[in-house]
């Protein structure tokens, strides 16, 4: 069997492993959709803007910090403090930009503290788009693996941090994935196509794009609706594009964004 391995570019799938560091990890949402373009700083220093996952990363100092959230017509600062070897994830959900304070939740977690649980949902299929049952997704080293059901789906509850990923089945060439990030009490959604190799097109824009799509998500309702999230990648909702447009209602805004519907004051 052959292995075809990736090694992801998104915010939640491009950090390196440091021992016993300090980290800063935000993660900003418009309701459960990540939030792009928000420029964060972090006690005065610009950290950079969020991604198309709506993430930031920053190395953390012991002690007292502020952080600022700022676009163009907000500023909004949230006060935390952190201990030697201490991490921080920070998740901030806006459900309208122009009005209410966002929703903010911070996690912290030392060598010795219980770990937090996130999520991993997807869906599989073969190349020519059916849904693939029995397939095993494996965190590499772990415990934790899943088997898709009749729909190709998955979902895992894990524990925050870093894994490399192994897709695998008897029929299919086998994936690996290095460096997918989950965070405490938010989601991952990754799906895969599985395909011959032989018969996979290789080239070096778009290998990523034919067997491999990921995405983060706030799961706003309860537990039990993760898998909703598994057969669709949530887009990243671009904070400069909704400022342009000029609305009190954000929803209205959405629904001005290409590929973005709102029904019921959600994004679809």
């Amino acid at each position: 069997m052959k292995k075809f391995s990736i090694y992801s570019g998104v915010f939640l799938a491009c950090i390196s492993h440091q021992v016993l560091a300090a980290n800063l990890y935000l993660l900003a949402f418009l309701d459960d959709a990540p939030l792009k373009g928000i420029t964060v700083s972090l006690d005065d220093q610009e950290v950079g803007d969020t991604d198309g996952s709506g993430g930031v990363q920053a190395i953390l100092e012991p002690g007292s910090h502020v952080v600022i959230l700022t676009g163009r017509d907000f500023v909004y600062p949230i006060e935390f403090s952190a201990t030697r070897d201490e991490d921080v994830e920070i998740s901030v959900t806006f459900q309208d930009l122009l009005a209410a304070d966002p929703v903010v939740r911070i996690e912290k977690f030392g060598p010795d503290s219980v770990a937090g649980l996130g999520y991993l949902t997807g869906q599989i299929a073969n190349a020519a788009g059916m849904a693939l049952e029995g397939v095993r997704v494996v965190f590499t080293g772990t415990q934790y693996s899943a088997l898709t059901d009749e729909n190709g789906i998955y979902s895992l509850r894990v524990e925050r941090g870093l894994y490399d990923l192994k897709v695998s089945s008897s029929d299919y060439d086998e994936i690996n994935v290095s460096g997918v990030r989950v965070m405490a009490n938010l989601g991952v959604t990754a799906s895969f196509t599985l395909s011959d190799m032989d018969k996979l097109e290789i080239s070096s824009g778009n290998v990523i794009e034919e067997v491999f799509v990921m995405g983060v998500f706030n799961p706003v309702e309860d537990s039990s609706s993760i898998e909703r999230y598994a057969t669709s990648i949530t887009s990243a909702i671009d904070v400069a594009q909704l400022e342009r447009f000029g609305d009190s209602d954000v929803a209205a805004a959405l629904n001005r964004v290409a590929g973005v519907a709102v029904t019921d004051s959600k994004y679809a």
